[in-house]
């Protein structure tokens, strides 16, 4: 089972599929965020806080081919958002042009399948944030980076079993 759950910026979806993961005996709990700032760094500190001792967490973005799922039940990514950017803001993109743009999505999308692949069978909690409903951006990398992942997004909906959108911590059922 894949479940994609899409909301803002603390609109309760962290909460949520921590809520779902709870019902499962062995949680692996994938977390993409990078300290980069002290603000980020506090808000990592309160997501370890939160979830369970028993649980597995595996903290990183990108490059899971050498880490085990098998002990897993269920696989939380919290949340992909990030490691979307993680990723293409591993370098400077200010010079790309479309070309380039359009295989640094295909890099991407890979680097998403392999982490999929390498779930298996396990029921897979996928967290993002949905930034498509906001402002345009000012600047070409950002749009490009919102284009994309609002792809990504359209992508994983296709294959996923459900699609939740969580508004002030009220999941509604899209699919």
């Amino acid at each position: 089972m894949l479940e994609l759950i899409l909301g803002g910026a603390r609109s309760g979806k962290s909460s949520y599929a921590e809520n779902k993961a709870q019902a499962y005996s062995q949680v692996l709990y994938l977390a993409t965020a990078q300290i980069k700032d002290e603000e980020m760094e506090y808000r990592i500190k309160l997501h370890r806080k939160r979830r369970p001792e028993e649980w597995i967490t595996l903290e990183k973005y990108k490059d899971f081919e050498a880490e085990d799922f098998s002990e897993a039940k269920v696989v939380l990514i919290d949340c992909l958002t990030l490691m979307v950017t993680g990723i293409f803001f591993d370098e400077d993109r200010s010079h790309y042009d479309d070309e380039a743009f359009a295989r640094l999505e295909d890099e991407i999308w890979l680097e998403i399948e392999n982490l999929l692949n390498l779930t298996g069978n396990k029921d897979v909690f996928i967290v993002s944030n949905e930034i498509g409903l906001g402002l345009v951006p000012e600047d070409p990398i950002s749009r490009v980076f919102r284009d994309m992942l609002g792809r990504f997004h359209q992508r994983i909906a296709l294959r996923a079993d459900k699609v939740s959108f969580i508004v002030a911590g009220i999941a509604m059922v899209v699919k």
